[in-house]
């Protein structure tokens, strides 16, 4: 029995993947700020065994949520310790996950050679790169988020099953419990505006909202109010004052002009910044008439993500890893 050239495709997506992010991941030592950090909030967690206040240097801490230290202590528990590799694992993993779900949307809303060679594009990319063999929460709630709108977009662009719309909830509280109020902030706005270019308000009826919000507040809510309890809601506070409102209007320590992205994102791309714009442009007809669903939810997708982080005070160049998929299609 031989496979035929698009059952091949996933597998030497998973193999090219494989190569690039996972050789020598634990190798090198953690490099401050952010690993060390990292590091520690898992060992804490796992020498005391509790698995609901993260801690650092005896505080909260309360930037992000828990989902990338559960999975750290997942993988941890495996491996007898928390180390390099395990703690950088959860990046991998989400960077593997984030090169087939590119597959996977650019298949569906094109054709299976479109989204292979947009998941070769997204794998090599500079940014993509650096992020999978990092510690951050970023390649992990890019995929979550991605998955998530994957579904969206089938669902509604294709008149999927229902369950699809409830499997798009549930990943965006995954996303939120790996990042925060973006992980279901970000994915609503995308699909609204599409909704409103499109003007099919009435399709709005066929999200199972009822049960989206249900499926989505059984996944993300349980942690939120253990760990607000356990704190006597102080957690809570500070993760949404400080780094929500805080962050997105005062620029909080990385505090950057409207235009930053403009700048940072054609090197993240790199090497297939060149041929974005020529992209963009070969389908500006299209845009202009709505006449093709799926890349105006793509140009969407993009442009949605662009724009919000624009607006924000705060800006750092990762916070742009979630509009690469549609980036890689446009180039494929």
């Amino acid at each position: 029995m031989t496979l035929d050239q698009e059952s091949r495709y996933p597998l030497f997506l998973c193999l090219l993947a494989a190569l690039l992010f996972f050789p020598a991941l634990g190798m090198r030592g953690f490099w401050a700020p952010v690993e060390p950090r990292y590091a520690e909030i898992a060992r804490i967690m796992f020498a005391k065994g509790q698995w609901i206040i993260p801690t650092v240097n005896g505080d909260l801490y309360t930037d992000k949520p828990i989902l990338y230290f559960w999975l750290v202590l997942l993988g941890s528990k495996l491996a007898g310790s928390v180390n390099e590799w395990t703690v950088r694992l959860p990046s991998a993993l989400s960077a593997l996950g984030l090169v087939l779900t590119t597959y996977a949307l650019g298949r569906d809303l094109f054709n299976a050679r479109i989204g292979f060679m947009a998941a070769m594009v997204l794998a090599t990319s500079a940014r993509v790169l650096w992020e999978a063999r990092w510690v951050h929460t970023d390649m992990t709630f890019t995929f979550f988020f991605a998955l998530s709108l994957y579904f969206f977009s089938r669902a509604m662009l294709r008149k999927g099953k229902p369950w699809e719309f409830l499997l798009a909830y549930g990943l965006a509280a995954l996303a939120t419990l790996t990042k925060g109020l973006i992980g279901i902030v970000l994915p609503g706005l995308i699909v609204l505006a599409y909704v409103a270019l499109r003007r099919e308000w009435r399709v709005i009826s066929e999200w199972r909202i009822p049960s989206g919000i249900l499926v989505f507040l059984l996944i993300a809510a349980p942690w939120f109010a253990w760990v607000s309890q356990a704190t006597d809601g102080r957690w809570l506070r500070e993760f949404i004052f400080t780094h929500h409102i805080q962050r997105y209007t005062s620029g909080l320590g990385h505090r950057q002009p409207f235009y930053y992205y403009i700048l940072t994102f054609p090197a993240d791309f790199l090497p297939w910044t060149t041929f974005l714009v020529p992209a963009l442009w070969a389908y500006r007809s299209r845009f202009k008439l709505l006449r093709d669903p799926g890349a105006l939810f793509l140009f969407l997708w993009f442009f949605v993500i662009l724009f919000f982080f624009s607006l924000s005070d705060t800006k750092r160049d990762l916070y742009l890893l979630p509009l690469f998929p549609p980036a890689a299609i446009f180039v494929a």
